[in-house]
């Protein structure tokens, strides 16, 4: 019986894992600014990780955007964007 309900408990934490795999969304890059700025509308200061269809929005200050394929973008201040 304690058999039965440890592999079930095994493939129930094996299915969630290989969930979580799929659902998990790709770093893309880097926004870095001096002052603060806006991811996916929550309020952010210095730096944060930019995951794959995010929308970046800048308040008085500029920000740049590093991408990991080496692009590098730099947002005027008032200004908005998505990165894929």
């Amino acid at each position: 019986m304690f058999s039965i309900a440890r592999r079930a408990s095994l493939g129930l934490l094996s299915l969630c894992v290989v969930a979580a795999s799929f659902a998990a969304s790709t770093v893309i890059g880097l926004v870095v600014a001096n002052g603060s700025f806006q991811v996916d509308r929550s309020s952010v200061r210095g730096s944060a990780t930019l995951f794959d269809g995010n929308v970046i929005e800048t308040n008085v200050s500029s920000s740049q955007l590093q991408l990991n394929n080496g692009v590098s973008l730099r947002l005027a201040s008032e200004s908005r964007a998505r990165g894929y």
